[in-house]
């Protein structure tokens, strides 16, 4: 599976030591900026299903000098309360290099949310937003426009129309996988 192959280099805090605090609840907002601190050559993070993690984690990566050059990031199922507009502003014009995105069924998405990563990050070749029924012509016209790039495309369980298609076929001629299961 080539998107698969291309996000390799993607780490999972399951696998890092994180701190347990008195009490014996894990810290996970301190593992990220621990990995940062340690793993300068760190270019993608997978935080799927993270549900203790905050937006904390998400601003320390903002915050880092390696995320200029970050390829890739797992945002699935990411908690409600992690994804701020507060944040938006900050995360992603941080992350200019992002190539792959994964942002389905994390909570807080919307399309400001996508046009906010559109216009940061153009460069993006994967872009995962499904089960986000928040989203409307907007944000995937915004994609179109602005990531000429994008080959990998998963709006499944969004509503889309016509429109949308048509901005996607418009904008997007490298697109050579477009999910639109439950659509």
């Amino acid at each position: 599976f080539p998107a698969a192959r291309q996000f390799s280099r993607r780490t999972s805090l399951a696998t890092v030591p994180i701190t347990v605090p008195t009490g014996g609840r894990p810290t996970p907002d301190a593992a990220v900026p621990m990995l940062l601190a340690r793993c300068p050559q760190l270019c993608s993070l997978l935080l799927a299903k993270h549900r203790h993690m905050s937006a904390n984690a998400l601003q320390a990566l903002a915050r880092s000098p390696q995320a200029r050059h970050w390829l890739g990031l797992d945002l699935t199922s990411w908690p409600a309360a992690g994804l701020t507009p507060q944040l938006h502003t900050a995360l992603w014009p941080s992350l200019p290099a992002l190539e792959t995105l994964y942002l389905s069924h994390a909570s807080g998405v919307d399309d400001a949310t996508v046009i906010a990563v559109a216009r940061a990050c153009s460069g993006l070749r994967r872009l995962y937003l499904s089960r986000q029924p928040r989203l409307s012509d907007a944000s995937i016209t915004a994609v179109a426009a602005s990531c000429p790039q994008l080959r990998v495309l998963n709006l499944s369980r969004c509503t889309i129309t016509d429109a949308s298609l048509e901005a996607l076929a418009g904008g997007c001629a490298a697109l050579h996988t477009l999910y639109l299961s439950h659509c």
